[in-house]
Order: C-alpha cells, then structure tokens, then sequence
C-alpha cells in the first residue's frame, strides 16, 4: 500500500511539472463599454486592468495599447483596440509560448495564453463597471510587489540606426579581480552574444546606404555572486545574489547618449540550492537588455528595470 501511494505521489507531482500542451489560441471576446465613458476612461480602465493582471504597457497611442505580460524567459504581447463603445484584445506576438499557425488560420499556443488573457478581460470589464474610476491612481493601482520599475524611453527607436556594435562587458572596482564575480561577468557576457548578439548580427545584415552606429556598452555597476561551492556548503546561509547591469547606447559618429537603461536582479539565497537560482539570475539580466534592445526597435518604449516575481 505505502508504495502505491509513493507512486502516485510521483505520478502528481510529474503532472504538476510537466510542460502544458499546445492549445487553439482564442481571443476574449469583445468587452462592452458602459454608456457614458468617454475615451480617456476607456484607456484608463485598460491600464487599470493590465496593471491589475500584472501586465505592463508596452506602447500606446489614441484608440491602441500594446499589452505586455512576461514571466521568466516567456513573453506575450496583445493588441488592445478600443472606442467608446468596446474593447477588443486580439494576440500580437509572443516569445517561448510555442505559437503556431496552420495553413489554414488555426493558431495554437501555450495553453496558459489563453487563460492570462481571460484574466485581462475580465479585470478590464470589472474595471469599466468602476464607479470610482475617474479618481483612481494608477500608480498604485498593482499591488507594490508587482509594480516593476522602469527605465524611461531612449531618446530615439534603435531603427534609425543600421549597425549595432555590441561593446565588451565593463566589471569596475570593487568588484573587478574577485573570482566568482569575474566568472559572473563572463556568464553575463555569454548570454548577451547568445541572445542579444544574433539579433544585432541580423540587423546589421540589412543593407544600408548611410550606415549609421548605435554601440552598446554594458557596465557592471554592482554585483554579489555567491558560487557553486559556497552555495553547497553554507546554502540560503550565505545570502542573495545580486546584479545590477548599466547599459549606454551611444551614438557612434556623434557620441550623443542615446538611452542608459539599468537593469538589476536578485537571486533568493533560500530559492538557490546547488547554485540554480544564481545562475539564473545571470542569464535574467542578460534577457532584460535583450528585451529592452528588441522592444525599442520599431518604437522607443522603455521597458522593465527588473523582472516581475
């Protein structure tokens, strides 16, 4: 009997693990306006929405928000249309969700898209029913825990220039020469050529008659690595792990700064066993300057200092 439940307790905690399956990708369904509201509280019950859903704003003009949810390394992005008498949310693109589309329209996704999405709508039609709306303050609107900071827009979208230079990594005193934090800085470096370096080398294969350079120089302005053996030995013990990347986008014929985003993440010293959640912390840092690089493309938006939890 005692193996019987041992092997059942597997059998939960395999399905609690394993990866979700594919689903038809379906947009809400449209979200009625109440009488009576006029544009610009439309769009503040759209803001108040995401933020309550822990979504950001990614990009907005009259009658359009983008929305922007991201959890770990996946990332959804919806279009959000809107007038005085409804809202429609309709997928925009997405990033480790597995999105598919068949030759004849059938979407698929991750089949958490869906329900996150569901979530959306429903805080944005309570939203909309507000009585209170006019008087709410959307700053705090989210709880504090999930209100990211955020680095302001560069001075310019990245497509106006034509060639991407990605700079060295910079690790400075007091942090430079200690082992665990060299190594950190080279993890770092890793994972901004692997991730951010293919995107530039695909911009830079665009052909251009007037090149113009945006050079990318990545700071290390403070770091606490806590390393593999440490980590074994002394365990939530020895503490948090923590990084904060400064990025200068610099125009390389007028070095004009064109944006200096900073980025910083933590590792939870009791979340880090075997030296996991440490090193996922590198590879967290590195993703943010990615997407901050690919986010500010085609319009300059900002993005997030930090990651949600």
């Amino acid at each position: 009997m005692k193996s019987i439940r041992v092997l059942a307790l597997c059998l939960c905690m395999s399905v609690s693990v394993a990866p979700a399956v594919a689903a038809e990708l379906v947009d809400p369904p449209s979200i009625a306006v109440p009488a009576g509201r006029d544009a610009g509280a439309v769009a503040k019950a759209i803001k108040l929405g995401l933020a309550q859903s822990q979504w950001a704003v990614a990009g907005e003009e009259p009658g359009h928000i983008v929305g922007l949810f991201t959890l770990r390394t996946h990332i959804a992005k919806v279009d959000i249309r809107y007038d005085t008498s409804q809202v429609a949310i309709t997928y925009l693109d997405s990033t480790n969700l597995k999105y598919e589309q068949e030759e004849n329209g059938q979407r698929s996704i991750h089949g958490n898209y869906n329900k996150w999405t569901a979530v959306v709508a429903s805080n944005i039609a309570t939203a909309l029913s507000r009585s209170d709306l006019d008087t709410v303050d959307l700053a705090t609107a989210a709880p504090a825990q999930l209100r990211a900071p955020v680095n302001p827009p560069p001075a310019e979208r990245f497509s106006n220039f034509n060639r991407f230079q990605l700079m060295p990594i910079s690790l400075e005193a007091p942090y430079a020469g200690q082992d665990p934090n060299e190594r950190a800085a080279a993890k770092i470096a890793e994972q901004l050529g692997i991730g951010l370096g293919a995107t530039l080398e695909s911009w830079n294969g665009k052909a251009a008659a007037s090149p113009r350079l945006l050079r990318i120089e990545p700071r290390i302005e403070q770091i606490r690595f806590i390393g593999v053996g440490a980590r074994i030995f002394v365990g939530a013990m020895a503490g948090s792990s923590s990084v904060t990347l400064k990025v200068r986008f610099v125009d390389g014929q007028t070095g004009t700064l064109v944006a200096e985003p900073s980025f910083t993440v933590r590792s939870a010293g009791s979340k880090s066993a075997f030296g996991v959640g440490d090193n996922l912390m590198l590879n967290r840092v590195a993703e943010l300057v990615q997407r901050y690089v690919a986010d500010n493309y085609n319009e300059a938006v900002g993005g997030m200092q930090s990651p949600l939890p």
